[in-house]
């Protein structure tokens, strides 16, 4: 043991449990939040979620004679995203799906912070690759979750992990709020250029989206056996994260392509379909890059010369507005014929131009927060390497 720390099995260390069953039919629209694996993934990685699913007070009464969720109890991912965290606070108000999320309770001898800094280390993840059990896809079951042998080093010596790993992560998180507020500074010069697309306080000219762009295009289908090591990426869903451009999660195929069905720098691409209502709409821009790439017949590519202009636009109420015919309406997906009837107030180019240099001025700043970010994100990981591994 690189510390020389005692081990202990989990199931020694906290009592481990599941919630009561609580039948689809019960789910509502609003009231009590109701917690599945996803959220808890959501939680785990960026304090908040924007949750789909509740249940009624009444029903969150009765489930709460036999235990809810305390200040300091661990919430676990059983499913899905195997391991991840989140730690219950005192304002907390939730209940939790049976079987997907796992609570730790009564943790004795570990910090809660520190158990959750160790479910995201090889100590335990390496656990759950042997243990984790399902028929299609990986669980946690509470029985083998007690089984995870966890190290248990002195009070003071987690403490101290504990505050310097915070430190890193609360200055990476510094950096992306910096970068959210970069994001609503773009949006703000949009409207400071521009005015409000909904009202059209300065009178621009009304056109079709078709109308002013080069082309507006669904992606390509493949088949399982295109998929291959080697070839052309297909751009995905994944490949929009926050709005920007990532290559962390690719899918390769050997297909013959046309030139018409490869990206070009400064396309629009859009997810035009998902699982998720929510995601449907999501767009980011397509950035100098290095090789062919096409894109998946769920995303949609929109090719204009007033990209910059259009891609904020994208973000706006004014876009989403003209999608839905209520606003209790959800868009499970965009059409092209929905994006040709698209209308929207078109300023003059050399304005247009002027609101880009500005707009590249802040992508160079975001730039720099990015690296920054990443360079702290290899320090996070030296460190946990050198505590856990």
């Amino acid at each position: 043991m690189k510390h020389n720390w005692e081990y202990k099995r989990l199931g020694d260390l906290c009592n481990i449990s599941s919630s009561r069953r609580v039948l689809q039919s019960d789910w509502k629209e609003s009231g009590v939040p109701f917690y599945r694996a996803r959220e808890i993934v959501k939680l785990s990685e960026n304090g908040f979620v924007n949750n789909e699913l509740f249940i009624s007070e009444n029903l969150y009464d009765e489930l709460a004679k036999s235990g809810i969720p305390q200040a300091g109890d661990i919430m676990l991912s059983a499913v899905g995203t195997l391991g991840a965290t989140y730690i219950v606070k005192p304002t907390d108000k939730f209940y939790y799906k049976d079987a997907s999320v796992i609570c730790l309770s009564k943790i004795s001898d570990l910090q809660p912070k520190f158990l959750c800094y160790l479910f995201d280390s090889n100590i335990i993840l390496h656990q759950i690759d042997r243990q984790a059990k399902g028929a299609t896809v990986g669980t946690i079951t509470i029985s083998n979750a007690s089984k995870f042998k966890v190290p248990v080093p002195d009070y003071k010596v987690q403490e101290q992990i504990v505050a310097e790993l915070d430190k890193i992560n609360e200055t990476i998180e510094d950096c992306r709020e910096l970068l959210r507020n970069l994001d609503a500074l773009e949006q703000s010069l949009f409207y400071d250029y521009f005015g409000d697309p909904i009202t059209n306080p300065k009178g621009w000219e009304v056109k079709k989206l078709v109308d002013i762009c080069k082309a507006i295009s669904t992606g390509i289908t493949y088949k399982p056996e295109n998929v291959a090591n080697t070839g052309t990426i297909v751009l995905r869903s994944s490949n929009i994260q926050n709005s920007a451009f990532v290559l962390n999660d690719i899918v390769r195929i050997n297909m013959l392509l046309k030139p018409s069905q490869y990206v070009k720098k400064n396309d629009i691409l859009m997810c035009s379909r998902n699982g998720s209502a929510r995601l449907v709409g999501k767009v980011a821009l397509i950035p100098e890059i290095n090789e062919n790439m096409s894109w998946g017949a769920f995303m949609t590519i929109i090719r204009s010369d007033f990209h910059h202009f259009l891609f904020q636009y994208f973000h706006l109420p004014a876009f989403r507005g003209q999608l839905t015919k209520t606003k209790t309406t959800t868009v499970n997906q965009i059409t092209i014929g929905m994006l040709k009837q698209i209308q929207l107030p078109v300023p003059p180019l050399e304005l247009q131009e002027k609101f880009a240099a500005r707009i590249e001025q802040i992508e160079e700043q975001k730039k720099a927060v990015e690296q920054t970010i990443a360079e702290l994100q290899t320090l996070l990981d030296s460190r946990m390497d050198y505590w856990f591994n």
